[in-house]
Parts: C-alpha cells; structure tokens; sequence
C-alpha cells in the first residue's frame, strides 16, 4: 500500500539534495521516480531540480502531472511542495490512494514570518507520514527561517539564501518579538 511522506527542513537542510539522491537509489534498482516541483520554483529553470550542493535532476511542472501516465513509476518525488496548492495536494494523495503510487513530498513547513505555507498545511494534515530533515551542520536544530529586507525595499525577499537565514525559534521570538 503506497502512502504520501512530507518531509519538511529548514532552508540549507539539504532536501532537494536528499530527493535528488532518493530518485537516483530508485533508478539504481531498475525503477522510475517522477520528479516534480511547482511551477512557481524557477530558481534552478525551466524544469531542473537543483541542489546548493551542485546537484540537479530533470522534472516537470505539478501543473503537468495529468499529461503523465503514473503507472509506469515506482515513485512521485516532489520537491518545493510547500508552493503546491490544496487542489495539487489533493491530487497527490489520489495519486497514492487510487494509483497506488508512493509520494516524497519535500518541502519547507513555514515562511519567515512562522506561518504555514498552503501546501504545506495540505501535507501536514493529509501525509501518512511526516518527517523533518535534519540539518546535520546545525546544533540545537534550526527549525524557523528569518527573512531580512532588501535594500532599499519594503518587502522581504523570496526564499534566497541572501534574503533568508535558518535560525533556532529563539532568535526568531527575539527578531519578532
């Protein structure tokens, strides 16, 4: 019985790294993962997951999933799922109850400011199981992203790493107090 995993991390936390790696082990066994992300993430381009680390895997858009015909994989792999939509997760979890496919759905928990993104509220509520990623270089666990201004801009900037820094809840209680 396949089931739907949402695996959240802190920015830095290597979750594309880990869902490009997870794709790769299915492919060494002789079985197909689907790669997806939103099309909202453009920061690698056009249909390329990729990693701070160097790594990168081909994929499609989520807005695609229907043009594919799912039974020829082992796995749906998606990363950025936080930018999915309630409607998108829906679909996943059909994917997993009617397809009887496995979703790893990889992901951030919530936005600078601490609130859920859409997606994953959806993931969180509906996942069968649900795990952090743990970002190893990190002692205690940074589980909050902090957003700090643009220059010259009244508006935080989108999830960068020279917009965003992970940080422990006790520096993001400090910064919102």
């Amino acid at each position: 019985m396949a089931k739907l995993y949402f695996r959240y991390g802190a920015m830095g936390s290597s979750k594309t790294a880990n869902a490009i790696m997870v794709q790769y082990n299915y492919h060494e066994r002789g079985q197909n993962a689907l790669m997806i992300k939103p099309r909202l993430d453009n920061r690698d381009g056009e249909r390329i997951v990729g990693s701070r680390s160097g790594l990168s895997a081909p994929c499609i858009y989520m807005e695609e999933i229907d043009t594919v015909d799912l039974s020829t994989y082992n796995c749906i792999i998606v990363d950025e799922a936080q930018f999915l939509t309630r409607q998108q997760v829906e679909q996943l979890v059909h994917v997993v109850d009617v397809d009887n496919v496995p979703v790893i759905a990889y992901g951030l928990r919530a936005d600078f400011q601490g609130n859920l993104f859409e997606g994953s509220q959806c993931l969180l509520a509906w996942a069968d199981t649900i795990e952090e990623v743990i970002p190893h270089f990190l002692n205690p666990v940074a589980t909050y992203i902090l957003g700090r201004k643009l220059e010259n801009s009244p508006i935080y900037g989108i999830l960068s790493k020279e917009t965003q820094s992970s940080v422990i809840h006790l520096y993001f209680i400090f910064a919102f107090g």
